[in-house]
């Protein structure tokens, strides 16, 4: 379950510190190097790593914030802005000749890309198994790899959106009618309300996007048939949503209700004094 975005247990911590190795093996941190003290944390907590890599005595970020917030590659602001998916390699598994010759198990080349979603989401449905990450890993939340959500033949909210999402673009749906989203919904059969994430897809018949549930609201609803992501209100907001090309926070806007919109007033009214002002006249 994908909770509140400020917790440093909110996310998977594992991927995370893989990434951070990589980025900042050599930054120092208590008398060793960062790479030294994720390969061995005997006497130095996750906290203390990513709190070296901003330069800081302590955070209470989440890791992907921190990462993404200091990346040399990128600087993300807080309002909605959409950068490079840095984390598109670890999650949406894309190109992969696994998760392909699966795609296309399910799939005919020949279908239209509606019922590519329809089907792969249906058999995400019946063949994964939905557990917790607790239960499945040992960790209070873990995204895992579709590669290891198959191998597991379980896993949570979001590990059946990552496996969906990264089927879709193995079976050749365009990467940009996809996209993964953390946010807040209402409560599901065997969930309370809270944080969840989903796929959603863009469908073909009106441009409109639908979502395609792993867990709190599965369904085996041709694309087509689908309500609508703004008009659903099960769905309540967003944190951030991800697509293969791009990870966008959305703090000040809601994509849930308005999917293609840019919340540039939101920024407006961060940023500047006139906010009340605006808040008057809008």
């Amino acid at each position: 379950m994908i909770d509140a975005v400020d917790r440093v247990s909110t996310h998977s911590i594992y991927p995370a510190l893989v990434y951070a190795g990589k980025l900042y093996a050599n930054k120092p941190i208590l008398n060793a190097t960062i790479a030294d003290a994720i390969t061995d944390r005997t006497n130095v907590g996750t906290s203390e790593i990513f709190a070296a890599i901003q330069g800081k005595d302590e955070i209470s970020s989440n890791p992907f914030k921190v990462l993404l917030q200091n990346s040399p590659y990128v600087q993300y602001k807080e309002e909605d802005v959409s950068q490079p998916n840095i984390f598109a390699g670890l999650f949406l598994q894309y190109p992969n000749d696994k998760l392909k010759k699966l795609a296309f198990a399910i799939v005919k080349p020949a279908d239209s890309n509606d019922v590519k979603m329809q089907k792969i989401a249906s058999w995400v449905v019946k063949q994964i198994q939905y557990k917790s990450d607790e239960d499945n890993y040992g960790y209070e939340e873990l995204w895992a790899a579709p590669t290891m959500t198959l191998a597991k033949k379980s896993g949570d909210c979001e590990d059946g959106a990552f496996l969906i999402h990264s089927l879709a673009l193995n079976a050749g749906v365009p990467a940009s009618r996809l996209r993964t989203y953390g946010g807040l919904v209402k409560a599901g059969v065997g969930a309370a309300t809270g944080g969840h994430g989903w796929t959603a897809y863009q469908r073909e018949t009106d441009n409109e996007w639908v979502v395609f549930d792993f867990s709190y609201y599965p369904n085996n609803l041709s694309a087509s048939s689908r309500p609508l992501m703004s008009e659903d209100k099960r769905y309540i907001d967003d944190y951030f949503y991800m697509t293969l090309n791009e990870y966008v926070t959305t703090d000040y806007s809601n994509r849930v209700r308005e999917p293609d919109a840019y919340d540039n007033t939101g920024n407006i009214k961060h940023n500047l004094w006139i906010g009340s002002l605006i808040d008057a006249l809008i």
